[in-house]
């Protein structure tokens, strides 16, 4: 079984300026790392990278204010057996690193061994009050050590290619075999500097956002009637509307809300343009569920299963 990738066998490198016109699709080379776009609200550098028969367009987007950045990575992978990593190195070698799991985060200890958190990683030193953290689309897998986070992309082995007896090959070496993960991906990151506090608070909100964009809709409306009113709002942005939904058994709305940090919160509940609001106090990393019925407006404490308690 293996439970780390800690051999470095090569990095991406910036292409020669006479490969970049095959890559970027353009009529003649271009350089290989130039800034595309700068303007008032942001700046954006795209650099134009390869390995051996693989190639990666990453852009830096990068704010004209605040401390984040994103960085968008399109990989064209084709190497087989291999594992790809992006690594980010910080000067936080004493940090800690802490990831989100479901309905919690969970401190890791195990360096240089794959791990797996949600929707982001960090290292939070308290001793210096200073963190990163790292905010992703759709990657679970990681390892840190010294202060570098190695974030998992891509890997690609054969399908079902498992060792037999560690001395024949663990596939035919007559005919080629298909590897896993091979192709054109996509990846988006948020990298963020801040405060132990700052940071801690405020990356389950910011990976929510990254993973669920507000959708857009084709319609054009007057813009004459009154503007619809959120159903559901908290005064405190820390707390999570984890689900908002219709109850199994009744007409009631279901609300539940979850503290993801590790330290007692509050929050202002209002319902329906804030006619009712109730105060609610979680402890840390405490899921509550409440019922309100659609008439009244009253909120009750119930169970996980919509139970009144």
């Amino acid at each position: 079984m293996v439970n780390s990738f800690s051999e470095q066998i090569g990095v991406f490198q910036l292409g020669k300026q006479s490969d970049t016109a095959y890559l970027a699709g353009t009529s003649g080379p271009i350089q290989p790392l130039r800034i595309i776009e700068d303007g008032p609200v942001r700046t954006v550098v795209e650099g134009l990278f390869l390995f051996h028969g693989s190639s990666a367009v990453a852009r830096y987007l990068i704010p004209a204010t605040g401390t984040h950045f994103d960085v968008e990575i399109r990989v064209f992978w084709f190497e087989k057996d291999r594992m790809l990593k992006l690594a980010i190195p910080t000067t936080l070698s004493q940090g800690e690193c802490r990831g989100q799991v479901a309905y919690g985060v969970q401190r890791f200890n195990r360096k240089d061994e794959e791990l797996v958190a949600h929707r982001w990683v960090g290292l939070f030193d308290e001793v210096t009050d200073r963190a990163l953290t790292i905010a992703n689309k759709s990657i679970y897998g990681f390892d840190y050590g010294d202060g570098e986070l190695r974030l998992s992309l891509l890997r690609s082995p054969a399908y079902s290619g498992h060792p037999l007896d560690g001395q024949n090959p663990i596939v035919p070496q007559d005919r080629f075999t298909p590897r896993i993960d091979q192709g054109e991906h996509l990846f988006r990151f948020r990298v963020d500097v801040g405060s132990y506090a700052n940071r801690y608070e405020s990356i389950d909100l910011e990976s929510r956002i990254l993973n669920q964009p507000p959708p857009a809709l084709c319609c054009y409306p007057a813009g004459r009637r009154k503007k619809p009113a959120p159903l559901v709002q908290l005064s405190n942005p820390v707390i999570r509307l984890a689900a908002l939904k219709m109850a199994e058994n009744s007409n009631d709305f279901v609300i539940r809300l979850f503290n993801p940090t590790d330290r007692p919160r509050e929050t202002r509940l209002s319902w329906k343009e804030e006619t009712n609001h109730q105060r609610l106090f979680f402890k840390p990393f405490e899921i509550m569920t409440l019922k309100s019925n659609p008439d009244t407006g009253e909120f009750h404490l119930c169970n996980l299963l919509e139970s009144e308690k």
